[in-house]
């Protein structure tokens, strides 16, 4: 995996600049509103901290892994921009639907691995280092060519019951990655995709993940309840899909409300023991903080995952990942660039009535999800879905309308004719 993955990656990326180049794409210039200006400030408070970033890499650049890092920062940075500049409405829509499409087959691989490990009748075809980085430690999978298994890390693993992870580096990153694939499944009203989705998003057993999409959940039904009135078959629905899964999990060969107390306290137990989660976390930080104290213009790209040493402690609350790399002032504009990114999606997620909505509550599940996992930035499927949101804001009705449900989109289509004539 640490050669292959790259060499996918940058092939993908030359690939993609060559068929711009061959197809002659016009370069796009973003739109942005006059409602807008909040999220316009914090882009470009954002290339200043990615410009602090590349300086204090450069001034640390010494250190191979650090130099190495930041080559890939721009890599990841490129592909963000050729997004952000080059691809069509047409293609925004296109990749959206690509995502639903891709994590649906994905959830299906993941669950029948899932059942296939239970019941033995699957083996592994190799075993394979999922770090694609050098210097990194050794971070090896099961790989059974429909997916991969991190094998007894959990509470389930001595009855064969492993986490859902698919193709991703572990359950919890499957779980994020899979959530704003079932909100546009939702959004399109793509049923039998979001079941299939919600299945195998529980079975990665992502604490985060699945408590953030039931609230999403219940929220939603809230809300449709005061504006709509009562809609009983959408709260049936739910209350049976839940209903099926829990006479299902009640034949787990395990007692599941025991096993979920222990696999709470591992994580969550109050006294913060440096062997829990939040311990571990807590613990990380505390490191960091120390180091950062020493050398507060901070250690340059990647620092915080392979340059500095944590010791058995882990810096896995993405919003302090920064403050590591770029030092303090980096780490400031960072999280003020972000802070106005997510003000500006939450305003979104509130007032808006189409698709804006969707990616403006995944770009919050992403900000969430920096409090336990890597940074809102940290890969490109993140800073994907961060451009998106910027090219969905600054598309007029009639692109919109395009991305809507086809119950909608003749409605919303003649309604935007209407407004235009």
């Amino acid at each position: 995996m640490g050669v292959v993955y790259p060499l996918v990656l940058n092939g993908l990326l030359v690939a993609t600049v060559l068929t711009c180049a061959m197809g002659r794409a016009a370069i796009l210039t973003p739109r942005f509103y006059r409602d807008d200006r909040i999220i316009k400030i914090g882009v470009l408070l954002y290339g200043l901290y990615f410009a602090v970033l590349m300086m204090v890499s450069l001034l640390n650049s010494a250190d191979s892994i650090v130099a190495v890092s930041a080559l890939y920062e721009l890599r990841e940075l490129v592909f963000a921009l050729i997004i952000l500049f080059l691809l069509s409405e047409k293609g925004v829509i296109i990749s959206l639907r690509f995502y639903v499409e891709i994590f649906t087959w994905c959830s299906v691989l993941g669950l029948l691995l899932v059942l296939l490990n239970f019941m033995g009748a699957i083996q592994p075809i190799t075993e394979v280092n999922l770090d694609n980085l050098p210097g990194g430690g050794v971070n090896s999978r099961l790989f059974f060519g429909i997916g991969f298994v991190w094998p007894n890390t959990w509470l389930g693993s001595p009855v064969g019951l492993e986490r859902l992870q698919s193709f991703s580096d572990e359950a919890g990153t499957f779980a994020f990655a899979v959530l704003p694939a079932i909100l546009l499944a939702v959004y399109w009203r793509m049923k039998v995709r979001v079941y299939v989705m919600a299945v195998a998003l529980i079975f990665t057993f992502s604490l985060g993940a699945i408590s953030i999409w039931l609230f999403i959940t219940l929220f939603s039904m809230l809300a449709s309840l005061v504006q709509e009135g009562v809609k009983a078959k959408r709260v049936f629905t739910f209350l049976l899909f839940i209903g099926v899964l829990l006479l299902i999990i009640s034949f787990f060969p395990f007692d599941l409300f025991e096993q979920a107390d222990r696999y709470f306290s591992a994580k969550y137990a109050s006294d913060g023991e440096d062997g829990t989660s939040i311990g571990q976390r807590l613990a990380g930080l505390e490191i960091a903080l120390n180091a950062i104290q020493e050398h507060p213009l901070g250690f340059g790209a990647n620092s915080a995952g392979v340059s500095l040493n944590l010791g058995h402690a882990s810096l896995a609350v993405g919003w302090f990942i920064p403050l590591v790399e770029a030092g303090a002032v980096g780490w400031l504009i960072y999280v003020l660039a972000f802070g106005l990114i997510l003000v500006h999606a939450l305003r979104n997620a509130i007032y808006s009535t189409n698709i804006k909505r969707v990616c403006a509550i995944v770009i919050l599940i992403n900000g969430y999800a920096a409090f336990q996992r890597a940074g809102i930035d940290a890969n490109v499927w993140q800073l994907f879905w961060l451009i998106v949101y910027l090219r969905l804001i600054g598309m007029n009705a009639n692109d919109l309308a395009n991305l809507a449900p086809m119950a909608n989109r003749k409605s919303e289509t003649i309604s935007v004719r209407a407004v235009v004539g």
